[in-house]
């Protein structure tokens, strides 16, 4: 998965390949976990006034893949 070091304190580089890889684990781990979880939500939900989670699991599953996808944002703060 990753190129060994070339001296004991060195950095481990992973190729883009195992990147790639990793990704589409984890994908399929999102993808699996909020079916899952929307399938558990929606049958405790079950003959209460209608909610929307459906929508709110696939907006979070969405958040979750631009995470994957583009990394954590920067954000910067500067005061007036």
């Amino acid at each position: 998965m990753a190129q060994p070091r070339a001296w004991p304190l060195g950095d481990s580089l992973g190729l883009a390949a195992d990147e790639e890889f990793l990704l589409d684990q984890l994908d399929e781990v999102i993808s699996s976990a909020t079916e899952s979880s929307k399938a558990a939500l929606l049958a405790a939900a079950a003959g209460a006034p209608e909610l929307p989670i459906a929508a709110a699991v696939d907006q979070f599953a969405a958040y979750a893949r631009g995470m994957l996808a583009g990394g954590v944002p920067s954000v910067s703060c500067s005061r007036s």
